[in-house]
C-alpha cells in the first residue's frame, strides 16, 4: 500500500482537497500553514500543466480535422452516384 492509497480514505482512485488533508492530520498532526500554501500551489501547477497539456490536444485535433476534412473526396459527406459501379468491382 503506497500514500495514495492511504490518502484515498473512500477508495475512489482520486482524492479530494479533504481526503489529502484528513490523511496528513492523521500521519503528523495537524496540517500548518506552511503545508496548506505548499498544497495551494503544488495544486495551482498541477491545473496550469494540465490546461497547457488540454490546449496541446486540443490544437492537435484542430489540425487532424482540418486535414481530414481537406483530403474528404466526399466533402458533402455523401458517396459519389457511381458508387454501384465501385461495388461491382
Amino acid at each position: 500500500m503506497d500514500l495514495f492509497d492511504v490518502l484515498d480514505a473512500d477508495g475512489s482512485g482520486t482524492l479530494t482537497l479533504g481526503e489529502m488533508l484528513e490523511g496528513l492530520k492523521k500521519l503528523r498532526g495537524d496540517p500548518r500553514r506552511s503545508d496548506l500554501i505548499a498544497l495551494g500551489l503544488a495544486i495551482r501547477a498541477m491545473q496550469r500543466s494540465t490546461r497547457a497539456d488540454s490546449e496541446k490536444i486540443l490544437n492537435s485535433l484542430k489540425k487532424t480535422s482540418r486535414a481530414v476534412t481537406s483530403t474528404n473526396p466526399f466533402p458533402d459527406g455523401h458517396m459519389s452516384e457511381d458508387k454501384t459501379s465501385r461495388a461491382n468491382i
